[in-house]
């Protein structure tokens, strides 16, 4: 039996004869919440396995409803995410990633690259991992030499969080009141106390966290309840009267699982009251806080590997398992699910085989990649050069392109087409920008897209098995 939702997720039910349970009337159905769209995967070797380390993309969900008849931003996600050194071990010569779309989705993936980062131990480097919407700020490499904890923590009900944020250790801030939204929780606030420093010292926040999202059936069902309201995250300080004022900045949240957020805030308080306050109602679990305060000045050395080879087969879906109380569901590489089919997005998708071309530049030429391919990125390691005593070697993956998932509250959200292009003004765009759409103005003279998909894998299911 299939139950499918208003919002076009599914549910799968079987039922044997050797079952206690068998398929009858009135029977009650529960559908557990779990992510039918959020963003692909990314995994790396690591010496031994593959083991997930984010989800990419993140910013660039096209046709996403934010509420009835209004789209978000239609830009590229241009993000730029870290893989620690321990993540990414050399395997014959190369590095390699598995580039992988999981859920009911198709990602459209232009371009790749890998810095590797060498720095001194004992020092660490991040990138801001915020979503956030165009113009993104210009890419950075922030470094902490001097890495200097919280003093204090809680949040709105006094609670004490100091311990749970003083490392990074999978114990989770959460304990949130749930609303009937998924991704919308109580609203609830961060208070931290970043200590003493002087006014006009260099001052950097670091949060690391992750984000149980809304979609876009969500978004529009809370634009039609008058009774709730979204509050995005605010960042706030204290004033001299010891009142809370919102900082004129773009908060932004975590771009999906375990994500660290950058915040400069030097200049940004008025007293030697060094509390930093951030509110919001998002579905937010935060792990990990610390600051860094003044220049934290080290030798870094920076090398960029563009990809050697990457190849588009078929793979399937892992099984996700809740590593952590308050934790994200983590994919498993090494464990298939079998059951798992989705509903595609019907059309033309990017045939099997040698995509290396379309990786090296930012051009429209991308991948289109449907749910349960994978990419399989290799990085030339021998190019890179001899690490040095003392040292060690930090990733920096940068991602270019789009996702849209199968919501079908998300524009076009049936189909892979339209195809989107960096030059659109919108999205869906006009009939008027068709003919400059670098995408399909070619016609596809090198033959990439011919691999059809529709829904027969998915309809063909629940058929009896041979």
């Amino acid at each position: 039996m299939r139950v499918i939702w208003p919002n076009g997720s599914y549910q799968n039910l079987e039922f044997r004869a050797s079952d206690r349970m068998r398929l009858a009337a009135n029977q009650l159905v529960i559908e557990e919440q779990s992510l039918k769209g959020s963003c692909p995967y990314l995994y790396a070797w690591d010496g031994e396995k593959f083991e997930f380390v984010t989800d990419v993309l993140w910013r660039s969900a096209l046709g996403m409803s934010i509420m009835s008849g209004v789209y978000g931003h239609h830009g590229t996600a241009d993000d730029y995410f870290k893989i620690p050194g321990e993540q990414l071990a050399a395997r014959d010569g190369e590095f390699v990633l598995q580039f992988t779309e999981e859920l009911w989705e198709t990602a459209y993936f232009d371009y790749c690259r890998l810095f590797a980062i060498d720095h001194p131990e004992g020092t660490d480097v991040f990138v801001d991992e915020k979503c956030l919407v165009p113009p993104y700020p210009p890419f950075e490499i922030f470094k902490v030499e001097t890495m200097r904890e919280i003093v204090h923590a809680t949040n709105n009900h006094g609670r004490d969080l100091t311990d749970l944020l003083r490392r990074r250790d999978d114990r989770f801030v959460g304990g949130f009141a749930s609303t009937r939204y998924q991704g919308i929780v109580e609203d609830h606030d961060l208070m931290l106390d970043l200590g003493s420093f002087g006014q006009d010292e260099s001052v950097r926040l670091f949060l690391t966290g992750w984000l149980w999202p809304t979609d876009a059936s969500t978004n529009v069902a809370v634009s039609q309840n008058p009774a709730i309201s979204v509050r995005p995250p605010q960042l706030s300080v204290r004033t001299k009267d010891s009142s809370w004022r919102v900082l004129p900045i773009s908060a932004g949240f975590p771009s999906g699982k375990n994500k660290t957020l950058v915040y400069d805030l030097t200049g940004r308080f008025e007293s030697e009251d060094h509390r930093v306050r951030l509110s919001t109602n998002f579905a937010i679990y935060w792990d990990h806080a610390f600051c860094t305060v003044g220049p934290q000045e080290f030798e870094m050395r920076t090398t960029i590997l563009p990809v050697a080879s990457a190849e588009l087969h078929w793979r399937g879906f892992s099984q996700e398992f809740q590593r952590a109380a308050d934790g994200p569901m983590i994919p498993d590489y090494s464990a298939m699910d079998e059951s798992r089919v989705w509903r595609d997005l019907e059309g033309d998708y990017t045939r099997f085989g040698d995509v290396t071309g379309l990786l090296g530049v930012v051009d429209d030429r991308y991948v289109i990649v449907g749910a349960g391919d994978e990419i399989t990125l290799r990085f030339d390691a021998t190019s890179l050069p001899e690490l040095s005593p003392g040292w060690r070697r930090d990733f920096i993956i940068h991602t270019d392109g789009w996702l849209k998932d199968g919501d079908l509250n998300s524009a076009t959200g049936k189909t892979v087409e339209p195809l989107p292009f960096h030059g659109m003004s919108r999205f869906p765009y006009p009939a008027s920008e068709r003919g400059s759409n670098p995408a399909t103005s070619n016609t596809d003279p090198n033959g990439h897209n011919t691999r059809k998909r529709d829904q027969g894998i998915f309809r063909d299911y629940l058929k009896p098995k041979k």
